[in-house]
């Protein structure tokens, strides 16, 4: 009598194992989940994603072929995630999350192009290969070994597997609905890590849906002080202050901002922070007059929809993306018509070329605001300047104990960041005439092998100073300083305290006049109200001064 298989037991086997294999990724980017309850945790995970998967596939039993290529669907998916994990793990430290997916939503043809020529080393490919070789291996041997034992054992194991599996998910969502903790259960699967960051891909993209609509109910913005014609805030890209001359690095990285620092023509900030390490996520906090982690984003207006509503003339120039219909808050067609009168619609390799579209009429336009993204440090470093601002070779950084083309890299990025320099200041001197203020800041900071063997930003790692620290610098003409003696004061005071760019657009508008009804004077450097933070949240649960004191 031929013995009855419930499920293909061959198959839930070495899905079990591939998918355990596959899922452990997670004690490497928290080795605190490394216990016998996360171990336990993982398993109950495992069993339960490979038995919806082999019981999925009864479905296809009506066709041997159909059968073979769904089962086959299912082991490549299980692979190509893996191998996503594997190069996020080796390049960044960290697994699959919402920033991924965000980043894929707004990441153009020649950003990826970068992306994988910047970040596919030969220790990466390695990796890849073997973890391949190691699926492969299981897939094809697994089963013959599963084959030679007896069925009912197999039966009885699986089922026993299945109840505590059960038993145990059961639990932990218990526990973390009645009690606040579940062991993070999400993070021990790669289904479960795939499927909530997602989720929360998702339920971002409905909040800017939510955002769009509520923004065309926030109304009351005024121009209450005539404070000045333009506005200019600029936005860097991946700076860190730990390459800047501003700053104290030993190169001279930024000789023409540093001369004006110099002469009492620049206000540089020594103490500010972004509340998060990727682009997105950092504009979602600079446009918004709520606080990042402690407001509803969508029921907070954005500083360029006020302005435009005061009567500015509004201009976005980007030039790393473009507009498109992606729910980015940075790159969303519809958030742009709302905010801007005009953005930019090409771009540039190289950031002096947007200079000419900083001519705006000023007889027609007697108010204006600038909202310009450069392209700045972003990687390939390399690629973001020309050759003739080549001043450091890898023979420059001889006192660092890295291979030649790590120096390489080192050196391009202080290239980039002498480019940039070149950059601000040629905007600066756009303005000279005008009674207007410009601002300079970066989205989030970067890692450049300053304490660790590692290029790049994202993540939570013990070197976050160098991704959340950020250059912040304001420049006042002098019509504009004539003009507001007030602010002038308030910002010198201010510019060693404690701030963070979740509070910017508090800033921004003060100092031009604008008004709102969510606008907040103590969130602002220029008014004397100002009330620095004393705890800044980061990554949405660290402390940032409790982190950089430990």
């Amino acid at each position: 009598m031929k013995e009855y298989k419930v499920i293909d037991l061959e198959f839930f086997c070495t899905y079990f194992i591939l998918t355990c294999l596959s899922s452990s990724l997670v004690f490497l980017t928290n080795p605190d989940f490394c216990t016998l309850k996360g171990v336990l945790t993982l398993v109950s995970l495992a069993v339960f994603f490979s038995a919806i998967v082999t019981s999925v596939l009864k479905f296809f039993k009506f066709n041997r072929s159909v059968h073979q290529v769904v089962k086959c669907i299912c082991f490549y998916v299980l692979l190509f995630i893996t191998i996503v994990e594997i190069f996020l793990y080796l390049n960044f430290e960290i697994l699959i999350d919402e920033t991924i997916f965000n980043i894929i939503d707004g990441t153009n043809v020649e950003e990826s192009r970068d992306f994988l020529l910047t970040y596919f080393s030969l220790k990466t490919t390695g990796a890849i290969l073997v973890v391949i070789a190691i699926f492969f291996f299981i897939y094809y041997f697994i089963p013959r070994i599963i084959f030679r034992w007896p069925l009912k054992l197999v039966n009885i194991c699986i089922l026993l597997l299945l109840m505590f599996s059960i038993g145990k998910i059961g639990y932990s969502v218990y526990s973390s609905i009645s009690f606040g903790f579940g062991g993070h259960l999400s993070a021990y699967s790669t289904f479960s890590r795939v499927a909530r960051s997602y989720y929360i891909y998702y339920s971002i993209s409905k909040e800017t849906d939510c955002l769009i609509d509520n923004l065309q109910n926030f109304n009351g913005a005024e121009l209450r002080k005539d404070r000045c014609d333009k506005m200019v805030v600029i936005i860097g890209e991946s700076y860190s202050k730990y390459h800047s001359q501003l700053y104290g690095y030993a190169k001279e990285t930024s000789p023409l901002l540093s001369a004006r620092a110099k002469n009492g023509d620049l206000i540089v900030f020594t103490d500010v922070i972004t509340p998060i390490n990727d682009t997105e996520r950092s504009f979602r906090a600079i446009f918004s007059l709520g606080e990042y982690y402690n407001d509803i984003y969508y029921n907070y207006t954005l500083f360029p929809y006020e302005f435009k509503q005061a009567g500015f003339y509004t201009v976005n120039i980007d030039n790393l993306d473009l507009a498109s219909k992606t729910s980015r808050v940075k790159d969303s067609e519809k958030l742009s018509r709302l905010m801007f009168d005009y953005r930019n619609e090409k771009t540039h390799q190289f950031d002096e070329n947007i200079l000419p579209w900083l001519c705006v009429d000023d007889d027609a336009h007697s108010k204006q605001l600038f909202v310009i993204k450069l392209r700045g440090q972003h990687y390939n470093y390399d690629s973001q300047f020309p050759s003739s601002f080549t001043k450091y070779y890898v023979s420059d950084y001889s006192d660092i104990n890295l291979p030649e083309n790590k120096k390489q890299i080192i050196a391009d990025y202080d290239n980039a960041t002498i480019y940039n320099d070149f950059v601000v200041d040629s905007i600066i001197n756009s303005f000279e005439d005008d009674n207007a203020v410009v601002l300079y800041f970066s989205d989030h900071g970067e890692e450049v092998y300053d304490a660790r063997d590692y290029m790049g930003h994202g993540g939570t790692t013990p070197y976050l100073k160098y991704q959340v620290e950020i250059p912040f610098m304001i420049w006042m003409s002098h019509k504009y300083k004539l003009m507001n003696p007030d602010i002038v004061k308030n910002i010198e005071e201010n510019k060693d305290l404690p701030y963070s760019i979740d509070d910017v657009s508090h800033t921004i508008c003060d100092i031009s006049g604008v008004w709102c009804p969510q606008y907040v004077p103590s969130k602002s450097v220029g008014n004397d109200m100002f009330k620095p933070k004393l705890e800044r949240i980061i990554l949405e649960s660290y402390i940032y001064e409790e982190l950089i004191n430990n």
